[in-house]
């Protein structure tokens, strides 16, 4: 096997391990924020309760609530830097399959813009280096 086709193989299992990883990502991020969702809507059905029941046994008289108040739930916030990042590296293709398959984040308009841009990078890029003239330096 001569450097080229080595070189060529190294560049298609980058490319699909980079691809998975961002379907991944996508997928991942995606059950995060179902998940704090749910810690949201739990919080609120819990402080809605509390409160019905504070209103049935709190006399006019009381001034003062002994009852320590449930701490806040920690704002979890998705950040999109991973998959502009894991796009740009390669999985630009992975990442956007995965956000129709798993219908996330389609209202972004950055992600829907920006993914196809560095698909059409990336494929550009695997042109390179399998039309064999990426090391040809022309004089």
């Amino acid at each position: 096997m001569d450097m080229l086709s080595f070189l060529q193989v190294v560049v298609l299992a980058y490319f699909l391990g980079i691809n998975v990883y961002g379907f991944i990502l996508v997928n991942i991020q995606r059950k995060k924020l179902q998940s704090t969702n749910l810690e949201k809507e739990v919080h609120a059905l819990l402080n809605k309760q509390e409160q019905t029941e504070e209103s049935h046994t709190e006399n006019e008289n009381c001034l003062i609530n002994d009852k320590p108040k449930q701490k806040d739930i920690h704002k979890k916030k998705i950040r999109d830097w991973k998959l502009f990042f894991s796009g740009i590296l390669g999985g630009a293709t992975g990442i956007y399959i995965a956000m129709f398959i798993c219908k996330y984040r389609l209202n972004n308009f950055f992600l829907m813009v920006i993914m196809p841009v560095f698909i059409a990078i990336n494929l550009y890029a695997i042109f390179l280096v399998f039309s064999g003239n990426l090391f040809i330096i022309q004089q």
